[in-house]
């Protein structure tokens, strides 16, 4: 038996929620299943989405990796935000983004230490793949900015 917050309009259609009907802890137990449901969607296809690069030997847009920046042989987290195929589909190229420690001078002369975001474009020699982990996936889903190691 349905309860009676549920009304079902069409058969092929899921049942139209009627949140005038429920409890205040109906409605908190609803936002909370529709939350955890749109994250494991949004989880589950960048995952696949990273299956799929990956048997094509390539990159994911969103795809968390690690920078090998040869200038200072540091590696930093970063995200892959383009896939380029401009040189042809076996030589693809990226944009990422991450987050560099630098020292600034102010004009007092301060030194200070500074977060710079940085955008480039690298090749895929200078990037690894990191382990799968959902909640880091899921900030870069949301959108958030990555972090130095």
């Amino acid at each position: 038996m349905q309860s009676p917050s549920f009304q079902r309009q069409n058969p092929r259609r899921k049942p139209k929620i009627n949140t005038r009907n429920m409890t205040e802890d109906e409605k908190l137990a609803w936002d909370l299943q529709r939350e955890e449901h749109n994250r494991y969607r949004r989880l589950h296809a960048q995952y696949d989405s990273e299956m799929k690069a990956l048997s094509h030997g390539m990159l994911a847009t969103k795809q968390r990796v690690s920078y090998h920046h040869r200038g200072s042989d540091e590696h930093y987290d970063a995200v892959i935000m383009g896939v380029h195929l401009d040189d042809g589909p076996d030589k693809p190229y990226y944009t990422i983004k991450y987050q560099r420690r630098d020292k600034v001078i102010d004009e007092d002369g301060v030194e200070q230490d500074v977060l710079l975001d940085i955008e480039k474009q690298t090749d895929p020699d200078r990037l690894t793949r990191v382990s799968w982990d959902e909640d880091k996936a899921f900030k870069e889903l949301e959108g958030t900015k990555v972090s130095n190691r």
